[in-house]
């Protein structure tokens, strides 16, 4: 599932109810003083992160980043054989590595590690976004979405698509995409539903 199946791997579970006193990461999106009000270790991990732009000697890294996290965190809404053929042992490194080259392709690092990434065309479509399984709830996610609402911006667009996965669906709707169509796909004969989802910038 190319996609937001690719935001598959974000995990649904709200990271702020593990903070007292937070019960919704939208307090992201609210007054300067209440963002300056976040405990001071998620302020920590949230500036720990950074994003840059892909480099080549990228591809192996984020296609085992794929993989592990689609088998990790997937799961929990698909069956093994689903997830077998959407994260399969035999990925085409070539297909993957032109892909990446030629739409705008942001990597996420913590301390020099790759945790994240996430791609978009020149269309506007967000192909992938995934977070590695063992960085889950630091919001890796955050900070990939705003180079990809600038990079939509700088193209003359103002909306977004993509393809999420029943897992991504819920952290899609948070932050402002709308379900178009619920799909089911077909991949190496077996079924995967989906959703066509947009948001407006």
């Amino acid at each position: 599932m190319a996609e937001w199946s690719n935001a598959a791997v974000l995990k649904t579970v709200n990271p702020w109810k593990r903070v007292r006193g937070f019960e919704s990461h939208s307090l992201l999106h609210t007054s300067p003083r209440l963002r300056m009000a976040r405990p001071p270790f998620l302020r920590y991990l949230m500036n720990k992160t950074s994003v840059r732009p892909f480099r080549h000697s990228d591809t192996k890294k984020l296609i085992q980043l794929f993989r592990d996290a689609v088998h990790a965190i997937g799961i929990k809404h698909y069956s093994p054989e689903q997830v077998a053929v959407w994260a399969p042992e035999d990925i085409d490194y070539e297909k993957w590595h032109k892909s990446l080259s030629k739409n705008i392709t942001f990597v996420a690092e913590i301390d020099g590690k790759i945790v994240g990434f996430a791609d978009l065309t020149q269309k506007g479509y967000l192909d992938r976004l995934y977070i590695h399984k063992d960085y889950q709830g630091r919001f890796i996610s955050l900070h990939l979405m705003k180079h990809i609402e600038q990079a939509t911006r700088k193209l003359g667009l103002s909306k977004i698509t993509t393809h999420s996965s029943i897992t991504a669906k819920k952290p899609a709707e948070r932050w402002g995409f709308k379900v178009v169509k619920e799909q089911t796909i077909v991949r190496n004969g077996i079924e995967l539903t989906n959703y066509i989802m947009e948001k407006t910038l």
